[in-house]
């Protein structure tokens, strides 16, 4: 009779999680209740231009706790709707719609002022499958009436030689940051930073815009920096406004002439 040897099996190891990897699971499991929550709060009560309000003083986090914690609106957001709604206070312009429509697309609400609608376009280069993209005529024609004309890459190129420093997000050196999908990342009416790029299919060359519309006062090039303390808690912030969002996404297009190279509205 043959000899039964026993094998001890070794029990299997589950491979490790990287422990920052294990914290923003725990985090988003956590805040993913009270994140819709959160952004409905920012939606109805802050005005979304940038992270601290020059008017007041008021730091992103000071902000955030006001509108989030307290429900309380700020009075520049008070004086804006009465003069869209009543038509008095302070003036609002197609810009400030624009910030106000897709901070309440953010929040889960329904746009109030019009300024949205399906984009016609897709980018060539997606980052993400099954995205529908928004698209504005606000925007569209802000970003168009900036443009010289533009026939090829090099034409883009130089300009966006020309656009300010100020204007645009550049690394330590100085250098232009190249966005997602290509060409640069600049300010674009109603979205802060955006994508900007040049490209060509079958209709033509043209000009595209993108931007994923989301709230995030930590990165970025209109971050504040306030302290360890505030920065933990902006942080755990952010992973409460990111969990469970699905934040707008913006992408369009402006075709240009192939002769002058101006773009055609």
């Amino acid at each position: 009779m043959p000899y039964k040897v026993k094998i001890k099996k070794e029990k299997e190891e589950r491979p490790k999680i990287p422990q920052a990897m294990a914290i923003e699971r725990a985090m988003k499991t956590l805040f993913s209740p009270m994140g819709g929550l959160a952004r409905k709060r920012l939606a109805e009560n802050i005005m979304p231009w940038n992270y601290g309000d020059y008017t007041t003083g008021k730091k992103s986090l000071q902000r955030g706790v006001e509108a989030i914690i307290l429900g309380k609106k700020e009075p520049e957001r008070i004086e804006k709707e009465q003069y869209l709604q009543k038509g008095y206070g302070q003036v609002a312009t197609d810009e400030d719609k624009v910030r106000l429509d897709l901070l309440s697309m953010y929040g889960g609400l329904k746009p109030k002022y019009g300024t949205l609608k399906q984009s016609a376009f897709r980018p060539a280069i997606e980052t993400e499958k099954g995205i529908s993209y928004l698209d504005s005529d606000v925007i569209r024609k802000n970003v168009a009436s900036k443009l010289p004309p533009i026939k090829s890459v090099k034409d883009f190129e130089l300009y966006v030689s020309s656009i300010a420093d100020s204007d645009t997000v550049r690394d330590e050196q100085g250098n232009i940051v190249r966005g997602e999908t290509g060409g640069i990342k600049t300010k674009i009416t109603g979205l802060g930073t955006a994508n900007i790029a040049y490209g060509e299919d079958k209709k033509g060359p043209y000009i595209s815009y993108y931007d994923k519309w989301d709230i995030d006062p930590t990165t970025g090039q209109y971050a504040e920096k306030e302290g360890v303390l505030k920065e933990t808690l902006k942080t755990i912030g952010k992973e409460m406004l990111s969990a469970g969002s699905n934040p707008p996404q913006v992408y369009g297009r402006i075709y240009l002439d192939r002769k002058t190279g101006k773009p055609i509205l």
